[in-house]
Formats: structure tokens, sequence, C-alpha cells
């Protein structure tokens, strides 16, 4: 499946590429988390031919500080931009999950002409303590007894310790929050996940602090086709952050909330996830639509 590298933030990245069908998806973001994992529906490779370039590769050697502090959200856009030439592609799909949504909008935003669509799952369109103020309101008023006693017990289970390692505390973070990210809280499917996962933590944590205040309502109208995949549990990016006044610098998108998902319909819903997806690449080249499962 390894075909070759790519150069990018001073370093040799592996491509992966599972062939299929013709549209090139390139998987924005930490690329290998999704292939180990076997995060994407097997059916989409009917589709696209899907390339997994690690933005977030682990390497040995340390990121020097003043090349870490000059790189911005441009410098990101401009890394996608620089993957696309070096695998010369003409054009692409971007499939981003979470947090990565923002990295796909702003290269559609950049660069229209190379991007065919958007695929973005369980984005919110706004971050900062807003989004977090949501965030938190949507699972105190919307969790069952049962899921915030979980969540407590998780929340002590994998209590951060500060002796543990940036990449420990980042996994631990997540795992404590299970029941913000799946609609059926499963502590084996939520733990292999990060199975064999490495990342270059002082990336990770330098994209996190440049988008910490992106808020897509201030951006420009955006021209390409994009898929908005939602989950209808979804602590972490609740569905209804999605709302009229984001609509306004959209075009040519469509919506889904899925009823039995929350971070990750793609997994917990795959035949549907590709059904609507299906719909979306059908209906891409007409105006915006909305495709609201009844809750």
């Amino acid at each position: 499946m390894k075909s070759g590298n790519v150069h990018i933030f001073n370093k040799n990245v592996p491509v992966y590429i599972l062939k299929g069908g013709n549209i090139p998806l390139l998987v924005v973001g930490p690329a290998d988390l999704f292939r180990k994992a076997h995060m994407l529906p097997t059916a989409m490779s009917d589709i696209f031919t899907i390339y997994f370039v690690d933005l977030f590769f682990f390497r040995k050697e340390s990121i020097h500080p003043d090349f870490l502090v000059k790189i911005d959200l441009n410098y990101f856009v401009g890394v996608i931009e620089s993957i696309r030439q070096q695998l010369k592609l003409a054009k692409f799909a971007l499939f981003a999950h979470s947090a990565l949504g923002i990295l796909a909008y702003e290269y559609a935003l950049h660069y229209p002409h190379r991007t065919s669509s958007l695929i973005l799952v369980a984005t919110s369109p706004v971050w900062g303590k807003y989004k977090n103020n949501q965030s938190l309101n949507f699972f105190t008023s919307n969790a069952s007894d049962k899921r915030k006693k979980l969540h407590k017990e998780d929340q002590d289970q994998f209590k951060i310790s500060k002796y543990a390692t940036e990449q420990q505390q980042f996994i631990d973070n997540y795992l404590a929050r299970r029941t913000w990210f799946f609609h059926n809280p499963d502590e084996k499917t939520s733990q292999s996940m990060w199975k064999d996962i490495s990342y270059d933590m002082k990336l990770v944590n330098r994209y996190f602090q440049l988008i910490e205040n992106y808020d897509m309502r201030k951006k420009p109208l955006i021209s390409t086709p994009m898929f908005v995949a939602l989950g209808a549990y979804d602590a972490s990016a609740p569905f209804y952050l999605w709302t009229d006044d984001i609509s306004t610098v959209l075009n040519k998108s469509c919506y889904y909330i899925f009823c039995h998902s929350a971070h990750y319909p793609m997994m917990e819903e795959p035949h549907l996830f590709m059904e609507q997806l299906n719909l979306f690449l059908i209906k891409e080249r007409k105006p915006m639509r909305s495709y609201i499962a009844k809750l």
C-alpha cells in the first residue's frame, strides 16, 4: 500500500495509497490514525483513490522552536498544496474529521480550482470559549444519567498525569471523553484506535493554537461543493452550531445529521454514511440543500 514519500515540514513523510475509484481523495491531518484504525468505510474505495499522508507524522528529532513559531494556518494550507503538487494531482477531494475540517475549508478557500469537493465530518464551524461552552451545555442538557455516570467514571480512570508524555496526556484526555465521542461508548473501541499511533505533538499543539478562535461565519463565500456529516450525539461538535448565519458563507453544501452517531458517523453508521455521501456526489452541482435525519 505504501507508495513513496512527500517532503513536508522539513521531513520525509510516507504516502499510503488505497487504489480504487477515479476521484483522488486526500485524508487531511492524522491520516495514520484513519489508516491504521480502519476508520473509513470500505465502500469509499469504490469511489475514491485514497491518499493517506499524515501531517503530524512523528519523527525523533524535534522541530526547532524558531521554525515552529513561524508556522501559521496559511503555512498548513501551503503544506496541503505541496502534497498535491508532489503527488502530481490536478485536483482532489479532501476528507477531514473534526478540527482538521478547518484546514480543509481554508485550503478550498485558497485553492478552489484544485478542490473537487470537501467531506467534513464532525467539524465545528466555530472554536474557542463559545464552542467549548456549547459542547459542555450540549452534554449536560442532553446526556442520559447513565451516560453522565460513565463519563464521571472515565474522568476518574483517565485522570491526566503530569508525569505522562504529551502524547499520552492527549490520548488520555480523548479516552476520558468517549461518552462525548461515541453513540455507544465502547472502551475497547476507543482505546484500540490509538494503537501504534505516534504524533508530533508540537505540531498538533501548534495547529490547535492556530484555530483557537476560528469562526467560519467571518470567512468569504466558498465555492467548493461540501458534504457536512454530523452526529446527533456528538458533544464535541454539537450539530446546532451549524446555524443559518454559518450557511450564508457556504454554497453547494449538503448536511446530514446521523441519529445513531456521535463524533464518528463514518464508523458508527458506515452504510448510511455512504448512502448520503453518494447522494451528495450526485447532487453536488446543485444549490445548497439540507438532508437531515428525523430525530
